[in-house]
């Protein structure tokens, strides 16, 4: 993955951690007012990555020009659209919800919110305990957000929903804002 994916996207700041990150280098979570030790979450089998915004938007890049990131060729087209096929229709049984549409490294290649306004959106959840965030491409519109933030009660799924609806009206993807 390093060699094939973060060095030619730039990545330099995304990484499976092996180790605990040094002080300073990591924002702290905070339960009832008490500062609590680094959240060190490694779920390998669902990606467990640690990575920044800004490299995981130069993901976002590669995927937005079908496997190519700045004249170079990461990934062949043909695998980017087919990680953003609903696999759970090729599956005899879907592992997730009966209603998920899940593809290739996707939790969700038909979001509900977007797809209501007839946008095409793929999302990765990042989310741990007391940590949120989550990652989307909206290949036909040529959007892509990655949404973080901190709180048990945080949403940023309905947040970034509603902000990459706006961005898509605005750039005319969308004639308007679906109604409520």
């Amino acid at each position: 993955v390093r060699r094939e994916i973060f060095v030619p996207l730039e990545m330099t700041l995304s990484a499976y951690p092996v180790t605990p990150a040094a002080e300073g280098t990591y924002v702290h979570p905070y339960l009832e007012g008490h500062r609590l030790p680094q959240e060190m979450a490694t779920p390998f089998g669902a990606g467990g990555i640690f990575s920044t915004p800004t490299d995981m938007l130069k993901l976002a890049q590669m995927f937005l020009d079908q496997g190519v990131y700045r004249g170079r060729r990461i990934v062949s087209s043909e695998a980017v659209r087919e990680m953003g096929v609903d696999q759970s229709a090729r599956t005899r049984i879907n592992p997730g919800a009966s209603s998920a549409r899940w593809g290739l490294g996707w939790d969700s290649v038909q979001q509900p919110g977007l797809n209501a306004a007839g946008l095409r959106a793929w999302a990765k959840n990042g989310g741990v305990v007391f940590f949120a965030s989550d990652f989307f491409v909206l290949p036909e519109a040529r959007l892509a957000m990655l949404i973080t933030g901190s709180g048990l009660d945080y949403d940023p799924r309905a947040l970034a929903e509603g902000l990459l609806l706006r961005a898509a009206k605005e750039r005319g993807a969308i004639p308007a804002l679906p109604l409520a």
